[in-house]
């Protein structure tokens, strides 16, 4: 049979919250925006076995699942939420089912269900891996990985019964409730115990089997660990079923040096009568760049778009050392000119950090509208915070633009991104040439280390702290003399 899209949807984040509390399985990336920024997901995602157990829902309606003995399913990318996603029926024979989820046309998930009878199972799998009950609560546990590479022991269900079958009427006719919960606890598993707060979900293999006596619980045991890629596969037996899950542990969010780390690296007066105001200044380079500001005696306000206590913690860092700082809640999306009465003062200098999520999804083709995103941050909101702050004062001011070295290296998946940076920079060079007293540092920043940038591959980072300070030096000095008050391109690293 040729492919058929069968049914579509958006999770939104109250489809979000009810299936945690179903499932048990609230890892803050699912649910939590401040948090989830933070995460190399960028945003909220959609919890995999939601996406899959809402597929076999849609299934129900138009084949007889109790033939099920089998389920291997891939959550290859992350489904983000508030998007629309697709379920495409891709085969479909008396044996075999298969069918993925796309985003814009790209497989996110996918999914091979094997039809036939079903195997025996004595439980002896239980013995073997059994052990006592994790207790977490709603928290998810964090450990190191050579703990979680030894794990093994006992996940409660956290949901049973008619909650179950309520929320998946179709799917509880076709496998029943017990599977349906035993489905459920591998997203606890993952999420909040093994590998717990800092996983990624991968893979989900299970045969559904004929047991002599319930379980009564997920048992599970770590098979195998691949400390390189922090990859962990974990055995499992529950209520019907009994496999394995393939997860990782995914990079904790980056931590930017402390205010004590920095100041031995810059003069305390270095940049003192300066005020500079840092666009998305509540992480990553904007954190530290205000940081390396403060400890050279200027003034920083700290925008923040939804990270306010991540920003307030900054200024506390900051003035416990003896440093000036402020924050103010500025979206990039919405316009400057609206957001800037707050600010509390004239500044002299602007870093500009406001980013849209930079996801490398492939993508089917050309995606005007992820295109248009960028473009809205990169160009359209830096323009008309340089127009507004003009209108501010008179006073000069220098920026700092920072650009990609994707624009040279053209990376898959990111054409969409690399355009929006390089509309930016000739928007940077024509702003400098034909507004008065207004210097912009542009500079194409090579992969640094981020909550942006994090990932379980390995992957070369160069230090945050040499690119950037000489950068914060030469926007400082841009309009002393026998400097070229204009627009400087550069690489960095």
């Amino acid at each position: 049979m040729s492919s058929q899209i069968l049914a579509s949807r958006v999770f939104t984040v109250e489809d979000q919250q009810q299936f945690a509390e179903l499932s048990g399985d609230f890892n803050p990336m699912h649910l939590d925006a401040v948090a989830a920024r933070r995460t190399p997901a960028g945003e909220r995602v959609v919890h995999g076995m939601h996406g899959l157990l809402w597929s076999l829902e849609q299934l129900a309606h138009i084949t007889d699942l109790r033939r099920i003995c089998a389920i291997n399913a891939d959550f290859s990318q992350f489904i983000y939420v508030n998007e629309p996603v697709t379920l495409t029926i891709l085969k479909q024979t008396d044996q075999q089912l298969m069918f993925e989820l796309r985003v814009e046309g790209t497989r996110v998930a996918a999914t091979s269900l094997r039809l036939g009878a079903r195997a025996a199972h004595s439980g002896n799998l239980v013995e073997q891996i059994s052990g006592a009950a994790l207790a977490f609560d709603d928290f998810a546990i964090d450990l190191p990985f050579d703990d979680l590479a030894r794990a093994h022991g006992r996940i409660e269900y956290f949901t049973t019964g008619n909650r179950i079958s309520s929320a998946f009427p179709a799917l509880d006719d076709g496998i029943g409730t017990d599977r349906i919960t035993s489905l459920m606890s591998l997203t606890r598993l993952v999420g909040m115990a093994v590998p717990g707060v800092h996983s990624v979900f991968h893979r989900v293999n299970v045969n559904f089997v004929e047991q002599d006596s319930s379980p009564g619980a997920l048992h599970f045991a770590v098979s195998s660990a691949e400390e390189r890629f922090k990859i962990l596969n974990i055995r499992l037996v529950a209520d019907g079923l009994a496999g394995s899950v393939k997860a990782s542990m995914r990079t904790p969010p980056v931590t930017q040096p402390s205010m004590t780390e920095l100041k031995a690296l810059v003069a305390a007066d270095e940049f003192q009568g300066h005020t500079a105001f840092i666009v998305g200044g509540s992480r990553g380079l904007g954190e530290l760049t205000a940081k390396l500001i403060a400890s050279g005696g200027g003034r920083v306000i700290i925008s923040y778009s939804v990270g306010k206590l991540d920003a307030d913690k900054i200024v506390a860092d900051i003035k416990l050392h003896g440093g000036q700082a402020e924050t103010l809640h500025f979206d990039a999306r919405v316009s400057p000119s609206i957001q800037l009465d707050q600010l509390p003062a004239l500044i002299d200098s602007v870093y500009y950090f406001a980013t849209e999520r930079i996801s490398s999804r492939p993508l089917a083709q050309f995606s005007f509208g992820l295109f248009k995103s960028f473009a809205d941050i990169y160009i359209d909101s830096f323009n008309e915070l340089i127009q507004a702050l003009r209108r501010r004062s008179d006073n000069p001011i220098s920026a700092f633009y920072p650009s990609t070295i994707a624009i040279l290296d053209r990376p898959a998946n990111m054409t969409e991104y690399a355009m929006a940076k390089a509309a930016g920079e000739v928007l940077c060079a024509d702003l400098a040439r034909f507004t008065h007293g207004l210097a912009i540092e542009i500079v194409r920043l090579p992969r640094l280390s981020t909550d942006q940038t994090a990932s379980i591959m390995p992957m070369e980072t160069h230090d945050a702290i040499s690119v950037m300070l000489p950068i914060i030096r030469r926007v400082h000095s841009a309009f002393e003399p026998n400097q070229n008050s204009s627009t400087i391109l550069s690489n960095a690293g």
